[in-house]
């Protein structure tokens, strides 16, 4: 009984502990962030930023208040340490260096809870990802959207030309071939409709392989987010020669790409006298591939120009897509059926 009641007695006091003079008490907290790269390994000499919150008063939708912000660099075992004192144990942080593309958050904002005389828990080591720089360098890149040029026909894509292959664009190979059919028209948003886009690899050993990640609704939410999203290097197995997606309104639900699947491509693969493969082109796509009942397919890709390399790490504004920019190279209108 004497235990019940000293645990009384103390969430009392915790109780009137929490304000003074209507706000909320400050208490002391300790966190160490550990931050580490996409390797597992700890990053030294890192800029950190971290800010903690004041709390909201009635009728205040500015939204969140700044209460404190601190600045300091990892030390050599990859942490930082914030210590201070809060009055609603809230905190976000922020890191901006030129050696990382970004931050990968698992969870949003940290909250810690409110214990007797310090938040709680006390000093948790939270754990951080960034994806470091080391070896970017110029990819085929585009994010541009394709309108195929009819509906239930293949029409072949040069990955290096970013088109459809003549006489549908200015493409000379064939990387993949895009199809969509047609199953149910459509005719309005609540109306059933229902389309299939194929991506099809018709050279021996080209492939589509799907990665998963954070949802790309996810990664734009985040503060500040890595570029590099998928793993660095393309896997040489996996590969399958065809893909199928679905878009439309059937049984009362919509039909769309998943926002957490991405792809690792191989196209222009050749064989040696054995069998092994001899050459071949790797790269990703790395945000939703999605299409439209009007034709309209869109996905950002890149595609390392060098045989065999594994690389994707791309180089930002080098771009080995040429430009479009002759009339001659305009695509020439599509063949009788639709879009």
């Amino acid at each position: 009984m004497k235990t019940i009641i000293m645990i009384a007695i103390r969430l009392l006091l915790s109780d009137v502990g929490h304000s003074v003079g209507g706000l909320p008490q400050e208490l002391p907290a300790k966190m160490t962030f550990l931050i580490k790269d996409d390797f597992g390994n700890p990053v030294p000499d890192l800029e950190f930023f971290a800010v903690s919150y004041s709390p909201k008063t009635l009728g205040d939708n500015q939204g969140d208040r700044l209460h404190q912000s601190f600045c300091m660099k990892t030390n050599k075992k990859g942490e930082a340490v914030v210590e201070t004192k809060t009055p609603t144990g809230s905190f976000d942080c922020l890191i901006f260096d030129k050696q990382i593309y970004g931050i990968r958050r698992k969870a949003g904002r940290i909250r810690l809870r409110r214990g007797f005389d310090t938040w709680v828990p006390w000093n948790p080591t939270i754990e951080f990802e960034v994806a470091r720089i080391f070896k970017p360098i110029p990819m085929y890149v585009s994010d541009n959207d394709r309108k195929i040029p009819a509906f239930e026909k293949e029409f072949g894509f040069d990955l290096k030309m970013d088109d459809f292959v003549a006489p549908y664009g200015r493409g000379i190979h064939t990387d993949f071939t895009l199809k969509i059919e047609e199953k149910i028209p459509y005719s309005s948003e609540l109306s059933p409709y229902d389309y299939r886009l194929k991506i099809s690899f018709p050279n021996k050993g080209d492939g589509i392989q799907s990665h998963f990640t954070l949802p790309h609704s996810f990664r734009n939410n985040l503060i500040h987010d890595s570029r590099v999203i998928m793993p660095r290097y393309a896997p040489t197995v996996g590969y399958k020669d065809s893909l199928e997606l679905r878009c439309g309104y059937v049984d009362g639900k919509h039909l769309t790409s998943r926002e957490d699947e991405n792809y690792f491509l191989r196209v222009r693969t050749k064989f040696d006298k054995d069998g092994k493969i001899a050459s071949a082109l790797y790269g990703k796509i790395d945000a939703p591939l999605d299409f439209f009942e009007d034709g309209i397919i869109r996905f950002r890709y890149c595609l390392n120009p060098t045989p065999l390399d594994l690389n994707m790490e791309e180089k930002d504004g080098a771009s080995l897509v040429p430009p479009l920019s002759k009339p001659s190279e305009e695509p020439i209108p599509p063949p009788s059926s639709k879009p």
